[in-house]
């Protein structure tokens, strides 16, 4: 298992302008590690309530209809934050508390393939609810730009080359999916490290 500082997240979205588009699904993974010497892996797919319609790329790509309006029952953004809290502070029971007053929010990090997109959507669904704190503290990892030092390459892979590039073997069952492209991530990164 990875160190439990490590909080691997996937969305998915309505489009790829985080300022503008509005996710439609997330997935997390990442470690409990809560009781001494003892840890959890926890994994968490949801689907987000949301107005804005897809862009045509994500209707014809992204299998938006199926999975997303089709899907499963939709959250709230509010039930998203919670969620997130719960993974970077490892306990629920902190969910409201300021991430400033609180060692716990210290040092986690936010893995993803894009995490800068990731990360500027999440900040617009807190400051939506009202919040100006993020649970990552700023801490970022780039799995794609991570595999170009490591591999040597000209441009960042996308998760589908990055496997096969790292010798991993399989392949993802759902791609496009937020947990199973976070999945996809953890694993990435696992090799790389």
């Amino acid at each position: 298992m990875t160190d439990a500082k490590y909080v691997f997240l996937d969305v998915e979205t309505t489009g790829l302008d985080p300022y503008v588009d509005e996710g439609t699904e997330g997935g997390l993974v990442y470690e409990d590690a809560r009781d001494e010497g003892v840890s959890q892996l926890f994994e968490e797919q949801w689907f987000v309530e949301h107005r804005r319609l897809p862009d045509e790329y994500i209707l014809k790509h992204m299998d938006y209809v199926q999975r997303i309006m089709l899907g499963a029952p939709k959250i709230p953004l509010s039930a998203t934050v919670i969620r997130l809290n719960h993974a970077f502070m490892q306990s629920s029971a902190y969910a409201n508390e300021d991430p400033e007053l609180d060692p716990k929010w210290q040092g986690k990090y936010l893995v993803a393939a894009t995490p800068q997109f990731a990360a500027g959507l999440l900040r617009a669904i807190y400051h939506h609810c009202g919040l100006t704190k993020v649970p990552w503290d700023y801490h970022l990892i780039d799995v794609q730009a991570m595999a170009m030092g490591v591999l040597g390459l000209p441009k960042p892979p996308r998760l589908k080359e990055m496997r096969l590039l790292l010798g991993i073997p399989g392949q993802n069952p759902a791609p496009h999916s937020a947990l199973s492209d976070a999945k996809e991530v953890k694993i990435c990164f696992e090799k790389m490290m």
